[in-house]
């Protein structure tokens, strides 16, 4: 008498095994790291909420930071303190219609190092889709 499926110890009927190559990709991610590293502009990467998720060795050179000081932090960080309340609303314009384009077209604008000293900056701004949402 054969004894019913349910009736039977569980088993092993079958497996199955996906691979994926991820040497490519690998390889493609390094080229953009060594590039961005490499870039000689600060480069900058944030969110909708203006949140710093990326920063190049040139950043932290020029404003005084270690990247984990500002990973995570504000943008506005690194906006003169006269500027700072102004600023948000700004961004929010920036990311409701994003276009490549210079910040502040005919005004001098200032950045501000971590020990508090302003500077000169010219900004462009790009936006960049991700899976993950709109970046700036």
């Amino acid at each position: 008498m054969r004894k019913k499926a349910r009736d039977r110890p569980s088993a092993i009927i079958g497996a199955s095994s996906i691979a994926r190559d991820v040497t490519a990709l690998e390889k493609v991610e390094k080229k953009f790291e060594s590039f961005f590293e490499a870039a000689p502009d600060s480069v900058v990467i944030l969110g909708k909420d203006g949140l710093i998720l990326l920063v190049n060795a040139q950043t932290e050179k020029l404003f005084g930071y270690h990247r984990n000081q500002l990973v995570g932090k504000p943008v506005e960080i690194l906006v003169p303190e006269r500027y700072r309340a102004e600023h948000p609303a700004h961004r929010s314009a920036y990311f409701s219609a994003p276009k490549v384009r210079p910040m502040g077209s005919g005004l001098e604008l200032q950045g501000m190092r971590r020990d508090g000293t302003e500077f000169p900056v010219e900004i462009s701004l790009s936006p960049i889709e991700t899976p993950e949402g709109m970046l700036a």
